[in-house]
Order: C-alpha cells, then sequence, then structure tokens
C-alpha cells in the first residue's frame, strides 16, 4: 500500500465484499477483464472527480461516514427551478445575513434557529452557520419563509428605530454641552 488512502479504500473493499458476498465480486474480476473496461474506469473516475469539485465535501471523520453537502448555490439553483419567488426570498436571506443585517450575532442565530426548529444550523460560528440556516429556510414553503422574514424586517427597522433614538439622543445630550 502506498498510502493511508489506499489502505482505507481496501479496508472499504472489504466491508463491501462482506456485505455482498463473494459473487458480485467474481462478476466484477470477469467484467474487469474485458479489453475495455480499463479505459471505462477511467472515464467513469475522472467524470465522478469532476462532479464532485463543485460539491463541498468534507474529510471522512473516524468512523468512516462522509457528508456530501450541497453548496449553497446549487440548493438555491434547485430552488429557483420550482419556484422563483422562493429563490428571491432566499437569495436576500443570504445576503442579509452575510452583510450582518440580520441576525447580526451567534446568539441571534441560535435563537431563531431553536425558536423555528431549524436543526443542524449551529455550527459554532456566525459565519459558518449561515448556509446551513438558509439551507434549512429552502425546506420551508414560501409562506412560511415570508413569515419569518417578516421577523427579520421587524429586526432591522428595530435596529434603525433605535439609532434614530441613539441619536436623537446624543444630539440633544451634545446641544445641551455646547450650550445652545
Amino acid at each position: 500500500m502506498k498510502n493511508l488512502n489506499e489502505f482505507d479504500l481496501m479496508e472499504d473493499l472489504v466491508k463491501l465484499l462482506k456485505k455482498y458476498g463473494p459473487e458480485p465480486f467474481c462478476q466484477l474480476a470477469k467484467t474487469m477483464s474485458e479489453p475495455n473496461f480499463s479505459q471505462s474506469l477511467i472515464y467513469i473516475l475522472d467524470q465522478t472527480v469532476q462532479n464532485t469539485k463543485n460539491l463541498d465535501i468534507s474529510l471522512p471523520n473516524r468512523n468512516g461516514k462522509q457528508k456530501i453537502e450541497p453548496t449553497i448555490q446549487k440548493v438555491l439553483l434547485t430552488v429557483k427551478q420550482d419556484d422563483i419567488e422562493k429563490h428571491d426570498l432566499l437569495q436576500q436571506i443570504l445576503s442579509d445575513l452575510r452583510s450582518g443585517l440580520i441576525l447580526p450575532t451567534m446568539k441571534d442565530i441560535r435563537y431563531f434557529s431553536n425558536l423555528f426548529d431549524l436543526s443542524n444550523v449551529d455550527r459554532g460560528s456566525r459565519t459558518k452557520s449561515i448556509v446551513p440556516l438558509v439551507r434549512a429556510l429552502a425546506k420551508l414553503s414560501t409562506e412560511e419563509i415570508k413569515e419569518k422574514e417578516q421577523l427579520f424586517s421587524k429586526n432591522k427597522s428595530e435596529i434603525n428605530d433605535l439609532e434614530k433614538w441613539s441619536n436623537l439622543i446624543l444630539r440633544s445630550s451634545n446641544k445641551g454641552l455646547d450650550g445652545k
């Protein structure tokens, strides 16, 4: 074995042998001995690598399980094919989340995801939790997203109101200091 990945691959093959038995492996060995098999296998492997480059693939953990999560662009593209309005809502929410206009802290994201029972959102940091949050929202109907988006909008207006009040108070206190 040249490296650890080859050893892991061999270990997986042994598990498959136990799972399916020797007969499919004998049939595969016959197929592999055919003249065009190596070219076909090379093509399949190459295409697999090319197709998985566009996916977010995390490395396997210690027990060998691997998570494959589609990128948010793929999720949004799939949504767009079914419902353009839903796509536009999710796109705006994603943009507002990334810019910090809505749910500006990790605490806000945790509260929001717990409030609406959106699982697998908390990834430890705000930045890492944005995509899982939008992915969880994508599973909801357009109406449900609109209801939740009203809370975002409410938070935006509350922030704007708070800024206005803060500015008014600061201007008033500055005037008092200047004697004007």
